[in-house]
């Protein structure tokens, strides 16, 4: 890979604050091509971090990105969100995102797990995944 082209990459994450900078990061960076989020359960429900992750793109005005729902839950042991450090909703502490516009942002297509298959299979380009939550998604892939 030519190093003006961008890395490929599939961010994979359970948005939180850290990972609300991490999609700001990917997106933003001129050297990364985001491909797509996957959310999974961990900092906050499956439906608090897929929730997370629309409103950060939408606030941050990010469009051509989707958010795919991945695993809502451990594969061996029980749901532990960060309520301490995150709050209930896993962006506890700011009035300022916007309601999760699911029409635009929300893949409606195929689950994660099949996205990030397909996008292995089928781009030209090896493609990064970064997962910076739990590794559910990527035990499950």
């Amino acid at each position: 890979m030519n190093s003006d082209t961008p890395t490929p990459v599939w961010l994979d994450c359970d948005v939180g604050h850290d990972d609300a900078l991490a999609i700001l990061l990917a997106a933003y960076n001129p050297r990364i091509k985001l491909l797509g989020i996957s959310s999974v359960a961990g900092n906050a429900s499956l439906g608090n971090t897929t929730a997370n992750a629309i409103r950060v793109l939408q606030a941050a005005g990010i469009e051509g990105v989707k958010v795919y729902p991945g695993a809502s839950k451990p594969l061996v042991k029980p749901s532990d969100y960060a309520t301490d450090i995150h709050g209930d909703s896993g962006l506890d502490g700011t009035d300022l995102l916007p309601e999760p516009d699911y029409e635009k942002y929300l893949a409606k297509d195929k689950k994660a797990i099949e996205a990030m298959r397909d996008v292995l299979l089928t781009s030209e380009e090896p493609v990064t995944i970064v997962a910076v939550g739990p590794l559910t998604n990527i035990a499950l892939l």
